[in-house]
């Protein structure tokens, strides 16, 4: 998925991409 890269390459930067992407 393409939050998956993200939550890979920075777990913080992910919980942050999915709170928004929400």
């Amino acid at each position: 998925n393409a939050f998956d890269w993200v939550v890979i390459t920075s777990p913080e930067a992910g919980s942050v991409f999915l709170e928004a992407w929400r």
